[in-house]
């Protein structure tokens, strides 16, 4: 029997505090065919030397060295330099199981995609996702593994994944290099389209480092409202391919409407006062923001305020919600 091949696929821009563990953990795997391809994104610091300490040392890591472009270019450019049956990817501040691809590779019963258990590691606390352990064909059954992962975030993230390399050649399924905020979750959309057997699996192989992380998800963008809703559209779009309930959608957008005007006021926006007020009058102006909240009549408090149509109260509300939480984070 052909023993599979797994391509990892491992973006670095600036990442000498954490890319030797991140190497460590994968050039010390249980399973053994695997090529760890290394996509270096113009870092500065000393991620190259120490990659290439690696580099001389196993034979079955790709070294690739670009011009800085982003995280979706580099991770593009991996998937065309790969070779294996499978590929994966790694984030370069996280790290894999020493027993990650084996586990994985164990449980692929040649299915369109591998899903694992992930380790979220907080500052203060650990939580673990997980979609249990099965096996499935059945489109139904694929339908509610996509709506849990959707419940459970598992479906933004490319990582923990095993995906068939075919399935994304053949089809041209590449991030876009346009989008520096959900484009895990537009790509994963675009994949699950083609998905006709999945394999999930209740055993941890991914570590997630979100202490210290200096995650876009996580830092303020002017086009933070847009892009998350262009990575929502890819969902609604792969809920109507699937013709699922869109009811979900509708939470998401409100959410990430929501998450959208309170980031004005968190430690990553260094706008001033009447910029973060002239950002919140553009989002709540928009079409799209108007559209859900029609779709999201909620009586709750976050509802009531996106409701507002005075970017100075929401300005004011976003600021005295992020005080509360930054104030009873620190007491803990």
């Amino acid at each position: 029997m052909k023993k599979l091949k797994v391509s990892v696929i491992i973006p670095v821009y600036n990442a000498e505090k954490t890319i030797d563990r991140c190497l460590n953990y994968l050039t010390n795997q249980s399973y053994t065919n695997i090529e760890i391809i290394v996509v270096n994104d113009g870092s500065t610091d000393r991620s190259e030397y120490i990659i290439e300490k690696f580099r001389k040392k196993y034979n079955n890591i790709k070294y690739i060295k670009k011009n800085n472009e982003g995280v979706s270019s580099a991770r593009n450019t991996g998937i065309k330099k790969s070779t294996g049956d499978y590929i994966c990817f790694c984030d370069s501040d996280d790290y894999y199981e020493y027993d990650a691809i084996e586990n994985l590779i164990n449980h692929c019963k040649d299915a369109d995609i591998v899903i694992s258990s992930v380790k979220k590691k907080y500052v203060n606390r650990v939580e673990f996702s997980s979609i249990g352990n099965l096996y499935t064909s059945e489109d139904e059954k694929i339908k509610e593994i996509i709506f849990s992962m959707t419940k459970n975030h598992m479906i933004n993230q490319m990582w923990c994944k095993l995906f068939k390399r075919e399935i994304i050649t053949q089809n041209k399924i590449f991030l876009n290099h346009c989008m520096h905020i959900g484009e895990d979750l537009d790509w994963m959309c675009r994949y699950f389209r083609y998905v006709k057997s999945v394999s999930c699996i209740d055993k941890v192989t991914y570590n997630y480092i979100i202490e210290n992380k200096e995650s876009l998800s996580q830092k303020f963008s002017k086009y933070f409202f847009e892009q998350n809703i262009v990575a929502n559209h890819s969902l609604e779009c792969l809920y109507r391919f699937k013709k699922m309930d869109l009811s979900i959608i509708n939470e998401l957008n409100l959410l990430k409407a929501w998450q959208s005007l309170m980031i004005v006021n968190s430690n990553t926006c260094y706008m001033k006062k009447s910029e973060k007020i002239e950002y919140i009058k553009n989002i709540i102006m928009s079409n799209k923001y108007k559209e859900i909240i029609k779709e999201n009549k909620k009586g709750a408090l976050k509802g009531k305020i996106m409701q507002l149509n005075n970017p100075y109260i929401i300005y004011i509300a976003s600021f005295a919600l992020n005080f509360k939480y930054v104030y009873f984070k620190n007491k803990k």
